[in-house]
């Protein structure tokens, strides 16, 4: 897992809001309409993460989808599937369960109960879905899904 204390988390922080501050400067359907597969699947963990969900949320059904193929392909990217069901869960589910099944039915099981308010996830529930820092950063961009870190 990530170390985010002190100033770590303090400088963390503060590039997330600059990041939700950008986002929210730009037409969010026309951004996510120029993010690529390519650049979901070559991106740092951190960037990678929050371009799925934007790209989930706001673009086009068949781009989600070429998205969604184009991670699923890359065993050490597939945690990006989560963020761009996240994405799509609230307003489009029917695309989220699509997104879904390039998922173990088990995981997306959970995450549909997480999603619907039911549970928490544990922290490990999808730490076989690609390399640590892809997982980790999806599990502290959506921190309120999953369980508290041991000893907090």
């Amino acid at each position: 897992m990530l170390e985010r204390t002190g100033g770590a988390a303090a400088l963390a922080g503060f590039f997330f809001q600059l990041d939700v501050s950008v986002w929210a400067a730009l037409d969010l359907e026309a951004a996510a309409a120029r993010l690529t597969p390519g650049q979901l699947r070559g991106r740092l963990p951190s960037i990678a993460a929050l371009m799925s969900a934007v790209v989930g949320e706001r673009a086009s059904e068949a781009h989600v989808m070429e998205c969604a193929r184009a991670v699923a392909d890359l065993p050490d990217r597939r945690m990006l599937l989560v963020p761009l069901m996240i994405g799509a869960f609230a307003e489009r589910r029917h695309l989220a369960e699509a997104i879904g099944k390039f998922l173990p039915s088990d995981r997306v099981d959970l995450l549909f109960a997480a999603l619907d308010g039911g549970l928490r996830l544990k922290r490990s529930a999808f730490e076989d879905l690609g390399e640590v820092r892809i997982v980790d950063e999806v599990v502290y961009l959506f921190s309120g899904l999953f369980d508290p870190p041991d000893g907090e």
